[in-house]
């Protein structure tokens, strides 16, 4: 069931994820799902088992990767906020 729920999440932010030239691992993929869904850090360390400095670390990795940022600081604006480029 939560399966299906994020995977409902819209196929572009999906592709745009799960492009090989970002190299998101599942989890860090399931952690911008998550954020794409609206969930808090704190909800998202209980469901995936992570320390709060341990999500930081990764949301960090994320941002860096995706965005170009090299801080943690407004990735879940960019990921709510994402639309395929025209």
């Amino acid at each position: 069931e939560f399966e299906r729920f994020l995977s409902s999440t819209d196929s572009d932010f999906i592709s745009f994820i799960g492009s090989m030239k970002y190299n998101l691992s599942s989890r860090d993929r399931m952690i911008c799902m998550l954020i794409r869904k609206q969930f808090i850090s704190s909800e998202i360390s209980v469901l995936l088992n992570l320390t709060p400095s341990a999500l930081s670390v990764r949301k960090r990795f994320i941002n860096r990767k995706l965005f170009h940022r090299n801080s943690a600081e407004h990735l879940e604006k960019y990921i709510s906020h994402y639309k395929r480029p025209c």
